[in-house]
């Protein structure tokens, strides 16, 4: 490569990464990121009446980590040959805003490219259109999509959040009561982060123009493609009440990294065969929602976690930074004795605490089943339980109610989705 093409392919990248920071969608995503975020402390403030998370913290650390896996994962399919015709991407953002209208979730690219590769060879079969606007804005560019490009860039994506999810997937779990389905209040964790991922496509500027051809010519690189700035949000939102978070956590991250294999071999499947570009394309979608049928499947299967039990009171949080949080007492675990006394409810473990207001001694089972003891002097000033948040008893008096929102829920000003018993 010659001191004029790599003056030239800098001067490409500059010029993409000046269209990205001039791009709405990423700063819509910022803004649906920043509103999450917002609304998932206020729910702490509103059950718990603390926060377990920094808004500020957690928001840049997901930037930070969004563009670091954007930019590998541009650089993942720029090796696989992908390109993205410069018309479709516009119609690739209105529709991924129109589904995620419609619901939070769908925001997920899978639903996208899965109905743009449908549609596709429905539009094939249409022999003339009219001569209008909107069908030059909206039917030719997915007329001409490359959906092994389209469903390479599903797979690769899925990749990322699954490394995402494995590497931060437990920084914003929230601790909750919920309602179960007998009528109970129980504990469990809401885990959800969202991702800003702004990739950089390669975009063929004339007909036959070819990714791969620039490993044999690099100088093509500037003569027949350009960079296109592609601001993707990916992210993920779930709930489990059987689970520590770190395993739910890591449960979804496996279920991903199959889904993105399976995809990547279906674009595969359509380079070699384009015939099969719908099934292709159906089985993104309904490989997507098996997923979450499978996960919620073994929740229903397995009992509830954060329930106290004739052992003594199960641990459903630990506020950071608080002595529970120094003696390593975990979420997950059961408070067995305090000063010597077995505890049965929240009343107990006061009286038992006051007993001895300089010293506390805990025994306390494991998530292994073994009996650990703990010691630690009590100050003034101290969280009265230590800083544990114990599962709910008959004495709560609030609790979250979950259902598939859409994301105008986000955006209103006052908090939804908590419910007082009784109601």
């Amino acid at each position: 490569m010659n001191v004029e093409v790599l003056l030239a392919l800098l001067d490409t990248v500059g010029e993409a990464a000046i269209k990205l920071l001039q791009s709405p969608y990423l700063y819509l995503s910022l803004l649906l990121i920043a509103v999450v975020y917002r609304r998932q402390i206020q729910l702490q403030r509103k059950l718990f009446f603390v926060r377990f998370h920094s808004f500020l913290r957690e928001w840049f650390v997901t930037i930070f980590a969004g563009l670091c896996v954007g930019l590998l994962a541009s650089l993942a399919l720029f090796a696989a040959g992908a390109s993205v015709q410069l018309n479709l991407a516009p119609v690739l953002w209105v529709v991924a805003i129109v589904l995620m209208f419609m619901r939070l979730r769908f925001v997920c690219f899978a639903y996208v490219i899965g109905l743009i590769g449908f549609v596709q060879p429905v539009l094939e079969r249409i022999e003339q259109w009219p001569d209008q606007g909107w069908v030059d804005w909206l039917v030719t560019p997915i007329l001409q999509a490359d959906l092994y490009s389209l469903l390479l860039l599903v797979g690769v994506l899925h990749l990322a959040e699954a490394f995402l999810i494995r590497l931060q997937g437990v920084r914003m779990a929230t601790p909750l009561f919920m309602m179960s389905k007998r009528g109970k209040v129980i504990g469990g964790y809401h885990l959800q982060r969202f991702w800003p991922i702004p990739l950089i496509l390669m975009v063929p500027l004339a007909d036959g123009a070819s990714v791969w051809s620039m490993w044999s010519d690099p100088q093509q690189l500037v003569q027949v493609l350009m960079l296109l700035p592609f601001p993707i949000l990916i992210g993920f939102s779930d709930i489990t009440i059987t689970q520590l978070p770190r395993d739910k956590a890591r449960s979804i991250s496996n279920g991903l990294m199959l889904y993105s294999l399976l995809v990547i071999g279906l674009a595969v499947s359509v380079k070699l065969f384009p015939v099969l570009t719908m099934v292709a394309a159906v089985l993104t979608i309904l490989a997507h929602e098996a997923l979450r049928w499978y996960g919620r499947s073994k929740e229903n299967k397995l009992l509830p976690l954060y329930t106290n039990s004739s052992l003594g009171l199960k641990i459903l949080a630990v506020l950071p930074g608080s002595p529970a949080d120094k003696l390593g007492i975990l979420a997950g675990e059961t408070i067995y004795k305090v000063n010597g006394l077995q505890v049965h409810s929240r009343m107990q473990m006061y009286e038992a605490m006051v007993r001895n207001s300089a010293y506390c001694k805990l025994e306390i089972f494991n998530h292994d089943g073994q009996l650990k003891f703990l010691n630690r002097a009590m100050f003034a000033g101290e969280h009265h339980q230590l800083g544990v948040v114990l599962a709910p008893d008959d004495d709560v008096k609030h609790y979250a109610e979950f259902r598939e929102y859409s994301v105008f829920t986000y955006l209103r000003w006052r908090l939804r989705g908590v419910r007082s018993k009784g109601e």
